[in-house]
């Protein structure tokens, strides 16, 4: 099945932690590089992360080392203020964003954080707020180091359900040769196509 998420609010700003919990924050930094700064490097274009793979997640689950490339699009870097957004889309099998025109961005050099808070609703009626971040480094090839990890931070039904990731959990995946690519047809490669999407269990 395909989970849709939906656009965070608009003009909106907060720091990460007031987004994520610090605890989950702090677990997140022991697998990933988190920066921060307000000169983050330009990153619009289409990228393709492939070979994609689940790199670390919180919670026991079935095997998911192998997953379908995943294609997003950076674009509308803007500062507003001393802040800086960006918008992403992306879209196959494993998460579907349709759009979110402010994603908080920091960084610094070629160093860069995005993040922001989704909600949304899975095909079985569970309504959820998750958060996404993508973090890595700018190189000439695409991002390096690159990261993109989904939080979910709470869902209608608590954690009694057996769907949805538990709450509090998080998921990260990243590209297996370490450069998500800008996006090419030369690049993207078949893999085995999930029956359900990265939110479930």
């Amino acid at each position: 099945m395909v989970s849709m998420l939906i656009a965070c609010n608009k003009d909106s700003f907060k720091p990460i932690n007031k987004i994520i919990p610090e605890k989950i924050l702090d677990e997140i930094a022991k697998q990933i590089p988190l920066y921060e700064g307000n000169t983050p490097p330009t990153l619009e274009g289409d990228y393709v992360i492939s070979p994609c793979y689940l790199l670390y997640s919180s919670f026991s689950t079935e095997s998911m080392d192998s997953l379908p490339d995943y294609s997003f699009t950076l674009s509308l870097q803007k500062k507003k203020d001393s802040t800086n957004f960006i918008k992403f889309v992306g879209d196959n099998k494993l998460l579907r964003i349709d759009s979110c025109e402010n994603a908080c961005l920091v960084g610094s050099g070629s160093n860069f954080t995005a993040y922001y808070s989704i909600k949304g609703q899975h095909y079985s009626g569970i309504t959820y707020k998750a958060a996404l971040i993508l973090s890595g480094t700018k190189s000439s090839e695409g991002l390096k180091n690159c990261y993109l990890v989904l939080v979910l931070l709470n869902k209608s039904v608590g954690t009694s359900d057996t769907l949805l990731m538990p709450e509090g959990s998080f998921r990260i995946i990243n590209d297996g040769d370490n450069v998500v690519k800008y996006k090419d047809t030369s690049t993207t490669k078949s893999c085995r196509v999930l029956q359900k999407s990265f939110l479930q269990r």
